[in-house]
């Protein structure tokens, strides 16, 4: 069980907010009992409270294990939910007050040496709400499968190699056909723990007046994407990972007034891992992500201005564990990120953050602990804070330090 208070339960805030200035309460509780081999069942509960409002959620779920290959799982839920909403705020985006909905989800899976399939049916009301926990999208139907067979030559250098099919269908409840995609693949695996993989996905994609204000009709987008990822730890002192991706892409942040329109993207993550010694540890990462104007794709706008310009979101992240010992480590973590945006393209303003995360940890054994921490937090915003012409937070091109941090924690394991 687990019961929290927290004093900011609204992502607006606002006076005609009703939940402004006020606390939420949340109570979660789960109970699961094993049955048979490696099978269970159980049932859970959510609620969250704020002055008045409530959002309750609860379901029942089983897992079986059919044999040595095969396993299902299950899962029901049910909420009632009670919006706060006046004249001038509707936090939930509907004209009712009480909603009650109900989700299903349906998982049967096949794990094997050669064999791999994976199924997930999923289904979300209009009216289901879970605000203790995560829902990417009411009012959908949703069918996800996977497929996979390798063949084994286990070669001197080869191991295995072989094609993968990933498919995704949406519908919502009035049946429209809102996604199709599908993921043909090949993947090879050789010595040193090192991958190969090939993707390529055409998809579609119909857009709808309720998920995008802006939008008239439900309008649809037919995009792609090619993809190439590769891992290994084939170095002893050294790992990588690498994705990139490139196509087209929706971008749903459009400048104020356009529809969602169809993008030439391109991403990359990559993971570089070094071990220099037993003792340092180092992880670094890259991910560009990267939207810019794509002149064959169909121009779906009302009657305004062309668009132009890019929108890039860079975050490169350093991570470095060294171990002084058995019970005393030091680890830190710097993080910046920046959001280049032309509002010629985008809704999105250009936003830049440096992040330095400090800890020294005496571990003694588990449970019984010392922590001593800093943090830093570097952003372009304005000191004194103000808001631009649009309402949003005011920035500029230097960074300032808008938030430091430090704490000492102590954990003590009584044995009886």
């Amino acid at each position: 069980m687990l019961a929290a208070e927290t004093s900011s339960p609204g992502e607006q805030v606002s006076p005609n907010n009703p939940l402004f200035n006020q606390h939420a309460l949340f109570a979660v509780g789960r109970v699961s009992r094993d049955i048979g081999s490696q099978s269970s069942v159980g049932l859970l509960y959510a609620d969250r409270e704020a002055n008045g409002f409530f959002n309750r959620v609860g379901s029942v779920d089983a897992r079986f294990k059919i044999n040595d290959h095969w396993a299902t799982s299950l899962q029901a839920a049910f909420s009632g939910t009670i919006n706060p909403q006046d004249d001038n705020f509707n936090l939930f985006n509907t004209t009712g007050l009480y909603q009650a909905g109900s989700a299903a989800e349906v998982v049967l899976q096949r794990d094997g040496r050669k064999l791999n399939y994976y199924l997930d049916y999923s289904d979300r009301s209009p009216n289901f709400r879970t605000l203790a926990g995560f829902d990417p999208q009411p009012d959908i139907r949703q069918l996800y499968q996977r497929a996979q067979y390798s063949f084994r030559p286990e070669g001197k250098h080869l191991i295995s190699w072989g094609p993968m099919l990933e498919m995704l269908q949406t519908f919502d409840h009035e049946g429209n056909h809102i996604n199709a995609s599908y993921f043909p693949s090949l993947r090879f695996e050789f010595v040193g723990l090192t991958f190969l993989q090939f993707w390529f996905a055409p998809e579609m994609e119909r857009l709808r007046p309720q998920d995008f204000d802006v939008l008239d009709q439900i309008r649809m987008y037919n995009r792609h994407t090619a993809e190439v990822q590769v891992d290994t730890n084939y170095f002893r002192k050294a790992s990588l990972h690498a994705d990139v991706r490139i196509g087209t892409r929706v971008n749903y942040d459009p400048p104020d007034g356009y529809f969602p329109f169809l993008a030439r993207r391109t991403t990359a993550n990559l993971t570089l891992t070094v071990r220099p010694s037993q003792s340092l540890r180092i992880d670094n990462s890259y991910i560009l992500f990267r939207l810019r104007q794509c002149s064959e794709c169909p121009i779906l706008q009302p009657e305004r201005p062309a668009l132009s310009g890019s929108l890039n979101d860079h975050i490169i992240r350093s991570k470095w564990n060294y171990q002084f010992n058995k019970e005393l480590s030091f680890r830190f973590i710097g993080e910046y990120n920046a959001v280049l945006a032309n509002k010629n393209f985008t809704s999105l303003h250009t936003t830049k953050n440096f992040n330095a995360d400090f800890l020294i940890t005496y571990l003694v054994h588990p449970n019984t602990a010392v922590y001593v921490g800093y943090n830093s937090n570097l952003e372009n915003v304005l000191s004194p804070l103000g808001l631009d012409d649009n309402g949003n937070l005011a920035r500029g091109s230097r960074l300032i330090n808008d938030g430091r941090n430090f704490f000492v924690k102590a954990s003590y394991l009584f044995r009886f």
